[in-house]
């Protein structure tokens, strides 16, 4: 049987739209061919990088380090004197791949923000420090199905603007907390040959808790724990009308660092933690169908390695570079440069 014009080009759509539904299922969070590799992880992983860049880092160590000839002793302290302002600027770039159930996803990634703090006096020795702060990432990635082999690769570019505020005690507890609002773009091509991208606002938040403790002259031990959460409304896909639903995000981090000052403007640091993330679920729409999400479930474990130069040691300006290795659910390496200026 012959067919017409038109009857090829309604059979031509519709096989488009069936191998769209695939590359839907896999980077807005349902299935495809019974896998649960989802979207929502690539894009996480540029936002936590970003997040992870100025958390704890305001305050630099609120530590004052003293140096008389060879010897050098340090204090837990309060953050820079009251009115001080500190302008700081991250960079960070990192390869990590993340497990899935049933798949995997390899993602590169580079995180940056700048941001303006100000520094006050508190009641009972403490300080109080403030910053607006701006945050940009951009990520590519690669996906896979333990079924199918290699199924798309895509990038995402996250904007964000927001704050931060950290209380740091003078028996060295601090708590530090932060909101911001921005939006994530998703760009996604499924094996070379159907692509589309997609856009959502995004609210991201954390609760950071700790304590800094000195165990020797030259040696301060901190531990913490952190929660970070985010919040992404329902994705548009532009090219072909479908939907996904919102989806959250949450990870929560205990960990401990040892900072050991070598001079009085320099210092050495290696820091253990354990993570747990959890993805939740976001559902797909379109033409009728919908496909019900699965959410992600992991623990892994990170160490970090790192070297910090300060112009003095109350800390008027330093720069921290450092290095993080992952394993577990997400496993792979993360490094870091940091700036901060005191005015």
């Amino acid at each position: 049987m012959k067919l017409s014009s038109k009857e090829r080009r309604i059979i031509t759509r519709n096989v488009l739209l069936g191998g769209l539904a695939g590359s839907v299922a896999l980077y807005a969070a349902p299935a495809y061919a019974g896998s649960s590799v989802s979207e929502n992880i690539p894009a996480q992983t540029v936002i936590n990088q970003v997040a992870d860049l100025s958390t704890d880092w305001l305050a630099a160590d609120t530590v004052e380090v003293k140096e008389d000839g060879d010897k050098v002793d340090v204090n837990v302290a309060g953050a820079p004197s009251s009115g001080d302002f500190q302008v700081f600027a991250n960079v960070g770039y990192g390869h990590l791949n993340t497990n899935l159930k049933d798949g995997e996803i390899k993602s590169n990634s580079t995180g940056v923000n700048l941001g303006l703090a100000k520094t006050i006096d508190t009641a009972g020795g403490g300080q109080l420090t403030f910053a607006p702060v701006i945050d940009y990432g951009h990520g590519r990635f690669d996906t896979y199905s333990n079924q199918w082999g290699k199924m798309g690769n895509g990038k995402t570019t996250y904007w964000a603007g927001g704050g931060i505020v950290r209380q740091s005690m003078q028996n060295g507890f601090y708590y530090e907390a932060s909101l911001r609002y921005g939006r994530n773009k998703v760009e996604y091509t499924q094996r070379g040959w159907i692509s589309d991208d997609a856009s959502a606002p995004v609210w991201s938040g954390h609760i950071h808790v700790g304590r800094q403790l000195k165990v020797d002259p030259q040696s301060i031990l901190k531990v913490y724990g952190m929660y970070h959460h985010t919040y992404q409304k329902g994705l548009s896909l532009n090219k072909f009308g479908y939907r996904t639903s919102s989806s959250n995000s949450g990870r929560f981090r205990v960990g401990a660092k040892v900072t050991r000052y070598t001079s009085k403007t320099q210092s050495f640091y290696t820091g253990l933690a354990y993570q747990y993330d959890h993805s939740g679920a976001a559902d797909t729409y379109g033409n009728g169908w919908s496909v019900k999400g699965d959410s992600e479930h992991g623990s892994s474990g990170m160490l970090e390695l790192g070297w910090q130069v300060r112009q003095s040691a109350r800390s008027s300006s330093a720069l921290d570079i450092n290095v993080t290795g992952w394993m577990g659910k997400q496993h792979g390496v993360t490094t870091g440069v940091k700036f901060k200026k005191v005015f």
